[in-house]
């Protein structure tokens, strides 16, 4: 029988290069606003 990995939990560290660190939090920030937006439009549409 093949052992699965299934969910492990990952260590979380600050990622020490600032320019890297930079790009990742405005990417992560484009992908919330865009998730925002399509919930606001979601729910304007059900109003």
């Amino acid at each position: 029988m093949r052992r699965r990995n299934g969910r492990r939990r990952i260590v979380i560290v600050r990622m020490q290069n600032s320019r890297n660190r930079q790009v990742t939090f405005s990417k992560r920030c484009i992908g919330l606003f865009q998730k925002t937006s399509e919930l606001c439009s979601l729910l304007m549409l059900l109003l």
